[in-house]
């Protein structure tokens, strides 16, 4: 839920609420008339004391606001009255008790950046960048992702990288999506290099940083290809329109995300589709006051972004309207729904923090000459290691360990003699995973 800041009754802080009662005090005794007003409120029991302690809570809180929820966030663009107006968008972000702004950057936006991070920050939001590189260009990619990020290291942390490539990738027989091969070769290959110079860009400039690489309705197939071909990120993003998440065609769709691609999962996009376009700003309220529940009671979902702020009256088609506020001073009942469900949610955050996993047995350059080998391997976590797979060449070796010590007999007595690389790789709760260097070893088993 989200609340004010309060006072703890012991240890240092209480060395704070001191001097903010004895600042309140010096105000109720001054020529504040208003401020001496509220102290004659207080019950006659329990005195000044209790007055000053009020004051000072109402000064410290207000200074501080409120504790924003990381769960929610807002999306926005680096145009318009966004850029024109970035402390104002902020303010409500903050009002609604949002803990996430998404908004395109890059390098020609620096000034845009350089005004938005320290509105954020004050505010207790997180920036979530989205970057673009160049189709087929992982050059050009690169040096985006590694400018950027080099410059607003330890500044902002998560970064989506490109957006929607699976819409501009998908043939035009595409169905659902669900399957690689349901994408154009010639354009994946270039959102591929893509996305790859980004991260790689990105990684380098800012070690610490997560990347976000997002799909929209079921095209996982797009995602499957990605994974496919080595292409490494943090979370995996989905941008949904649709309602319900758990019953899509039979499918509880959080689930199999999270099962298949062991990522943390964000909503990077979502709202009622098309908005309020048409006079239906009551059906967008109803739309998200039914949704966003949901989404956050999902332990497979991470955060949720509403697609977007503001109104876009410049823009074409329902692009116009599908913000939760007219302006800076309207908002739309959707923004007051979305506004009371934060309040009444739970303060949750997401975990990206991967584990750390190496192998302990066979040592490294290793000749296995028995028919049968233990693997083992130490991995941590900061919330704790969900399971251990062992791989051999790539593919796994018998069922995942949930239970440490990580251990695994390996029965080499079918494998042809030569050389064999084994990894594990360590998976926590939320999804996070983390793959340990390799161990090559040398069969020779004489016959």
């Amino acid at each position: 839920m989200k609340t004010p800041h309060v006072f703890p009754d012991s240890g240092r802080n209480s060395t704070m609420l001191q001097k903010c009662c004895t600042a309140a005090k010096l105000v109720l005794e001054g020529t504040v008339p208003a401020m001496r007003r509220l102290g004659n409120t207080c019950p006659p029991k329990r005195g000044k004391a209790a007055t000053y302690a009020f004051v000072a809570y109402f000064m410290f809180s207000s200074q501080l606001g409120f504790a924003a929820n990381p769960f929610f966030g807002f999306a926005g663009h680096p145009w318009g009255p966004y850029a024109t107006n970035v402390v104002p968008t902020l303010d409500l972000v903050q009002q609604a008790g949002a803990g996430l702004y998404r908004v395109d950057l890059g390098t020609k936006y620096y000034d845009l950046t350089d005004r938005l991070l320290p509105a954020a920050q004050s505010r207790d939001i997180k920036l979530i960048a989205i970057l673009f590189g160049t189709p087929g260009d992982y050059t050009a990619s690169y040096n985006e992702g590694f400018a950027f990020a080099k410059k607003y290291a330890g500044k902002i942390r998560y970064y989506q990288v490109s957006n929607e490539r699976d819409v501009w990738t998908g043939k035009a027989t595409i169905a659902d999506g669900q399957l690689p091969t349901e994408f154009d070769d010639v354009k994946y290959a270039q959102a591929k290099t893509e996305i790859k110079g980004l991260i790689d860009g990105i990684k380098a400039g800012d070690p610490n940083a997560k990347t976000i690489v997002n799909f929209t309705w079921l095209h996982y197939g797009f995602i499957q290809r990605l994974v496919d071909d080595g292409i490494n990120f943090d979370i995996l993003g989905i941008d949904w329109y649709w309602g319900d998440v758990i019953n899509v065609k039979g499918m509880n769709l959080p689930e199999y995300l999270k099962t298949q691609f062991h990522k943390p999962l964000w909503v990077t996009e979502g709202n009622r589709w098309e908005g309020s376009t048409g006079g239906n700003e009551t059906t967008q309220a109803d739309y998200i006051s039914k949704t966003l529940k949901g989404m956050h009671a999902n332990p497979n979902i991470s955060a949720y972004i509403i697609y977007e702020l503001l109104d876009e009256p410049a823009a074409v088609g329902f692009e116009q309207n599908m913000g939760l506020v007219y302006n800076f001073t309207s908002p739309k009942p959707s923004f007051e729904v979305y506004k009371q469900i934060i309040a009444g949610s739970a303060v949750r955050t997401f975990d990206v923090q991967a584990p750390v996993v190496s192998i302990t047995a066979p040592a490294n350059s290793a000749t296995i000459s028995m028919s049968s080998v233990t693997l083992s391997a130490n991995a941590s976590d900061n919330a704790g290691v969900a399971g251990v797979q062992f791989k051999l060449d790539g593919v796994n070796l018998g069922a995942e360990d949930a239970n440490p010590p990580y251990s695994i007999v390996w029965n080499t007595a079918k494998l042809t003699n030569g050389s064999h690389s084994i990894t594990a790789v360590a998976r926590d709760a939320a999804g996070n995973t983390t793959t340990s260097a390799g161990v090559n070893v040398t069969i020779s088993i004489k016959e």
